[in-house]
């Protein structure tokens, strides 16, 4: 009986663990000057350089954002200047738990 309770334990435990290990970080950053889709990549590959961990980047000239995944939180302010010196203008930064 013990050893079912053990077991029961654990593998709630686990399940606790996974679940705090799968927890994402989603940042969204407003973008302005993107006008085609080269601009969505420029946009992305200056995230991809700032952030190297980063996943699911993304971005949008008709929403005018950008955005990606992380583990761990980033630097935002090495973020905005990424994308800033590309030539666009990152005007606002947000990060959610995901």
């Amino acid at each position: 009986m013990q050893r079912i309770v053990r077991k029961v334990h654990k593998m709630r435990f686990a399940e606790t663990v996974r679940k705090e290990e799968s927890r994402m970080i989603k940042t969204t950053i407003t973008v302005e000057g993107m006008m085609c889709g080269m601009c969505e990549v420029h946009v992305c590959d200056a995230i991809r350089r700032a952030v190297p961990s980063a996943k699911k980047v993304t971005a949008s000239r008709r929403k005018k954002t950008a955005s990606f995944v992380t583990q761990d939180a980033v630097d935002t302010a090495a973020v905005m200047e990424a994308v800033n010196q590309t030539g666009y203008s990152c005007n606002d930064i947000m990060s959610e738990t995901c």
